[in-house]
């Protein structure tokens, strides 16, 4: 079970990441559509890094989940039988997932306070 961990890490990040990478490249299709004559490649980017950082932020929510779910399930299971899972949740799979989120969204704070979001974020 020690190494059916990192799976579940590695199949989270596909899963999530690649929804939220295809909703991006959707999403800027449909900008380039509507704001043709304003949008610039500097858009697109600043749309991606956007929507990495909250894959990221989605994908580290479900890693926690699945290890509370995990660790919960074999307290369970030992209290109902007695017997122990073998288990073993390490600090690393807890600590980075955490590390994407941080490095895009500093990325993101830098994009946002320099003011790349302005077309993105406008009314119509």
């Amino acid at each position: 079970m020690n190494n059916f961990l990192p799976l579940i890490v590695f199949a989270s990040y596909g899963i999530i990441l690649t929804l939220f990478i295809s909703v991006g490249i959707l999403n800027i299709r449909d900008m380039k559509i509507k704001k043709r004559d304003r949008w610039v490649k500097k858009d697109s980017l600043a749309m991606i890094i956007r929507v990495l950082f909250y894959g990221f932020l989605i994908a580290f929510g479900f890693i926690e989940l699945e290890a509370l779910i995990l660790t919960f399930g074999n307290l369970l299971y030992q209290f109902l039988t007695g017997k122990n899972l073998s288990i073993h949740i390490s600090s690393s799979f807890l600590i980075l997932p955490i590390l994407p989120v941080i490095l895009t969204g500093i990325i993101y704070g830098i994009a946002k306070k320099r003011e790349w979001y302005e077309l993105i974020d406008e009314e119509e």
